[in-house]
């Protein structure tokens, strides 16, 4: 078993054992307990960037398939699972759930637990985005640059840049910005009204 291996297990083993159960960071102390939890977590994944804030109770497996981008956060019992990007400034509140794993049920002659996964369709979540509690991204999705999600929001589709998307199923709510046609083409997340289509 190689050092850099073993290194990992020793993390994962301090995060999950303990410092995952260290007080918020908005509590006396927080900014020791976000930095031990930095450093527990950090190296198992795959690309920790600088100045990352995790905080109580996130969950992101063995770490191996995430990327955190600099500045970026995890909100307290966020949950994250599968092959998971996230650029730099993604600010994610309170028990967001995010997932790449998805699962075969096409079969009918067969029970749906035997059928086994299927490969994780990845999810991108760029540059300067906030996504607020409770949100849901599920498989496949890339969230724009510039992008807020409203709370409690189930994301299936993709994310235009620059756009304020709330509901279940998701809608553009708002723009951040004056739109581009490009961004509202192919597979996202419908608008809200015809008043929210660029203007020519």
């Amino acid at each position: 078993m190689s050092l850099s291996r073993v290194k990992r297990l020793i993390c994962l083993a301090l995060y999950y054992g303990f410092t995952r159960h260290l007080p918020e960071h908005s509590l006396p102390r927080g900014k020791l307990w976000l930095l031990l939890r930095r450093w527990t977590a950090g190296p198992t994944l795959r690309h920790c960037g600088k100045e990352v804030h995790i905080n109580r109770g996130a969950h992101f497996g063995n770490g191996a398939a995430l990327s955190l981008g600099d500045y970026s956060s995890m909100g307290f019992n966020t949950r994250i699972i599968g092959d998971v990007t996230i650029g730099s400034y993604v600010g994610i509140a309170q028990e967001v759930f995010i997932t790449a794993y998805g699962r075969q049920l096409s079969r009918v002659d067969m029970p749906m637990a035997l059928q086994g996964k299927i490969p994780d369709d990845p999810v991108v979540i760029e540059d300067d985005v906030i996504i607020f509690a409770r949100v849901i991204i599920l498989p496949g999705v890339r969230v724009r640059s510039g992008s807020v999600i409203a709370a409690g929001t189930v994301v299936t589709r993709d994310v235009p840049p620059f756009a304020v998307i709330a509901g279940n199923p998701a809608r553009v709510v708002k723009w951040r910005k004056p739109p581009r046609p490009e961004w509202i083409e192919g597979h996202v997340t419908p608008l809200a009204g015809d008043h929210l289509k660029p203007q020519p």
